[in-house]
């Protein structure tokens, strides 16, 4: 039996967070917003459990590096799910709750896959 996926946050990077957290909150009628770094990166949670990840984008940045970017799933075995699909593993990095890995979909979007199946304190609050 294989291990369960789950979606866990977009990212949006963006010229100002809390703006663009009160920009979430009225497009959406609600939701929640909350500062989850030292560095400003904040949460927003939809009404309907939607989460993004709301980082400060570099202001000489290209306009490639703002927007939506950074879809990030959660599973076991992450790396192993991701190699069984062929996809390659461009980095990793580790939060508190474990490994992410960093990969590229056929379309080059970059991706990152969580290493737990569990809601983190990123996202669960």
């Amino acid at each position: 039996m294989s291990e369960p996926v789950f979606f866990d946050h977009i990212e949006v990077h963006v010229g100002d967070i809390v703006g663009y957290g009160k920009f979430l909150e009225r497009l959406f009628r609600g939701g929640r917003f909350k500062q989850i770094s030292d560095s400003g990166t904040s949460m927003f949670i939809t009404p309907d459990g939607v989460n993004l990840e709301i980082k400060l984008r570099e202001r000489d940045a290209p306009s490639t590096e703002g927007g939506f970017r950074l879809p990030c799933i959660r599973v076991a075995g992450a790396k192993e799910h991701l190699e069984s699909l062929r996809l390659e593993i461009s980095r990793e990095v580790a939060n508190p709750e474990g490994a992410v890995f960093f990969f590229r979909d056929a379309e080059g979007i970059e991706w990152h896959a969580k290493n737990y199946v569990h809601r983190d304190r990123y996202v669960n609050w």
